[in-house]
């Protein structure tokens, strides 16, 4: 619900609409592991590691229709999918596109899954101690609320740079 408030906002500050932006990737990210979580648990972690990696450089390139590794192994993706944006949200997307913020699924939802194996590792000790200790106490409450920071630093830039904007062009 937060990304759309945030879509719905960005609509009134023209060239600056979100479509698809983190809050929106972290929604759906977050809801489609839940679908899967139980099969992605029986993936050994450094299976699910590599192969996260791996998945996420092979679809690094979709918005370029590209699919692979360039160089060494890639080949392009057909020209139907970006004909119009109705697939912007998997990272399919034509020039004609155009999002302040924008994390589509294919890379990213593979750098998310790399963090839920990550976290297996983080979650059984077996990072160094010394990450585990807090350091820097205005960053850890700051990390406890960074949807509320997210959600405030959005209208707050805007402003700013809509002020410069009128400023500037007096």
């Amino acid at each position: 619900m937060l990304s759309l408030g945030v879509t719905l906002v960005s609509l009134f500050f023209p060239k600056n609409e979100i479509y698809f932006g983190i809050l929106h990737f972290l929604s759906i990210s977050i809801l489609l592991f839940a679908l899967i979580k139980k099969p992605i648990n029986k993936i050994n972690t450094s299976t699910g590691l590599i192969t996260s990696a791996l998945m996420f450089f092979i679809t690094y390139g979709t918005a370029q229709r590209v699919l692979g590794i360039p160089k060494i192994l890639s080949f392009s993706l057909p020209y139907s999918l970006y004909q119009n944006n109705c697939f912007f949200a998997l990272g399919f997307i034509n020039s004609d596109f155009h999002s302040s913020d924008y994390f589509p699924m294919l890379p990213w939802f593979f750098a998310f899954l790399f963090g839920i194996f990550l976290g297996k590792y983080a979650k059984n000790g077996q990072f160094p101690e010394c990450m585990y200790k807090p350091r820097v106490r205005i960053l850890s409450s700051a990390g406890k609320h960074t949807l509320i920071i997210y959600l405030v630093h959005q209208p707050v830039i805007f402003f700013l740079c809509y002020l410069c904007d009128i400023l500037i062009n007096q």
